[in-house]
């Protein structure tokens, strides 16, 4: 009986370190592999594997064959081949200023503005950011959306009178940013607040 116990305990001892070992090698690749999505983050895998987009209502794809899948405030474990980036959905201020516009009336004037922007909540929008910027560096995504907003706040100035801007600023920032965001849908990005700051003679600059 006490060879019998001897050789079990034997042979169980390699089981154990063996299933200890493969246990914290386990551990360790679930601990580099995983990722989480914070509170203000969308986590963008790519990848081989990804899933059905039938089936799962987080997975974008376009008539390109390209896809991705989309996580919100949840983890994900990454299989062979995918790698996962992270997409900060916090808004950001950008300041706005024109060069000399003619308004309707034939006043030159230039303008200040404000916007808050972030990237857009929705399962396309977050995919339609990662297709186009994903990579870059913050300057040049804010540059480009700059670009967008300067060129429709300049475009509806020219259309107004500098007595129609001063007397409803409410309805002249609400139609910059309609306007401006059926732009930004396309790159994925949404305006949470535009606001015209000062309005003054482009002579006397």
């Amino acid at each position: 009986m006490a060879t019998f116990l001897g050789a079990s305990i034997v042979i169980l001892i390699p089981i154990l370190i063996l299933a200890a070992i493969a246990g914290v090698a386990y551990f360790l690749y679930v601990r580099v592999r995983y990722r989480t999505a914070k509170s203000n983050e969308a986590l963008i895998i790519t990848g081989p594997r990804l899933g059905d987009p039938e089936k799962e209502s987080n997975i974008f794809s376009d008539n390109e064959g390209r896809s991705m899948k989309i996580f919100r405030r949840v983890g994900y474990l990454l299989k062979r081949f995918q790698t996962a980036t992270p997409v900060d959905l916090t808004s950001f201020q950008l300041k706005l200023a024109t060069p000399r516009v003619y308004t309707n009336g034939g006043v030159p004037i230039v303008a200040d503005a404000v916007a808050m922007v972030k990237v857009a909540d929705s399962l396309n929008g977050i995919a339609n950011y990662a297709e186009q910027f994903l990579g870059k560096k913050q300057s040049e995504i804010e540059e480009e959306i700059i670009e967008v907003l300067g060129s429709n706040l300049r475009a509806i100035l020219s259309k107004m009178t500098v007595e129609e801007i001063n007397n409803d600023r409410e309805k002249f920032n609400h139609d910059v940013s309609g306007i401006a965001q059926k732009l930004l849908d396309l790159l994925g990005f949404k305006i949470t607040a535009l606001g015209l700051t000062d309005l003054r003679d482009a002579d006397e600059e």
